[in-house]
């Protein structure tokens, strides 16, 4: 929609808000469309799941802006890494605190539990793409070891990390891609240095250097 000029778009607090196109022809038909989607019911369970994994990596020391939620006691640390790797597709906030997560709590995961847990959610190479990052970030160097073990080899050709791309973040993609994450055959509108100043603001990771 936004190629055929019915909707704009703009990146508000790291969430990209998409608004309609007043004056376009059609944009009456869109306007009565979105009025009966309200009408519809909502994917309500899975808002509320994402918005529950927010609030349990803030209590366990996430760097994200949600209410600290504590965790479900039957729910691994490497189940809830693996959601939050998942709810980083959609959620730049959390893409950006993911690897000051993963460095901080990188002596409680067990890397076999994470590469299974983060296969069942679909998100086995982007996982591996977020150890590698923490590593550079941190110079933690066994962090890139780990993420080896979840590197898909039949990944050839480049992908968007972040869901749904539109003509413009793609563009923007092409410029601010991370050199680690053009070598897991990903692209994004996000660049190292937004990672790096979320890293060195919020991790503790004064004795490893960069």
């Amino acid at each position: 929609m936004e190629d055929a000029g019915l909707v704009a778009s703009e990146w508000k607090g790291g969430s990209q808000v998409f608004s309609r196109v007043r004056n376009h022809p059609l944009g009456k038909v869109l306007k009565s469309l979105v009025n009966s989607d309200r009408a519809a019911p909502k994917p309500v369970f899975e808002s509320k799941r994402n918005t529950a994994v927010k609030e349990e990596l803030a209590y366990l020391g996430m760097p994200v802006n949600a209410a600290k939620k504590k965790p479900k006691r039957n729910e691994s640390l490497e189940a809830l890494v693996a959601s939050g790797c998942k709810l980083a597709r959609r959620d730049a906030s959390v893409a950006r605190a993911l690897p000051v997560f993963l460095f901080e709590h990188r002596d409680e995961l067990n890397v076999n539990k994470l590469k299974t847990e983060s296969k069942k959610r679909g998100q086995k190479h982007a996982m591996g793409f977020f150890l590698a990052l923490t590593s550079e970030l941190s110079g933690y160097a066994e962090m890139k070891e780990w993420a080896e073990g979840f590197r898909d080899r039949r990944r050839k050709n480049p992908t968007y990390f972040f869901a749904n791309p539109t003509k413009h973040t793609k563009r923007v993609a092409g410029l601010k891609t991370p050199e680690v994450a053009r070598s897991w055959n990903l692209l994004m509108n996000m660049s190292m240095d937004s990672f790096a100043s979320t890293f060195d603001k919020f991790s503790h990771a004064a004795s490893y250097a960069r």
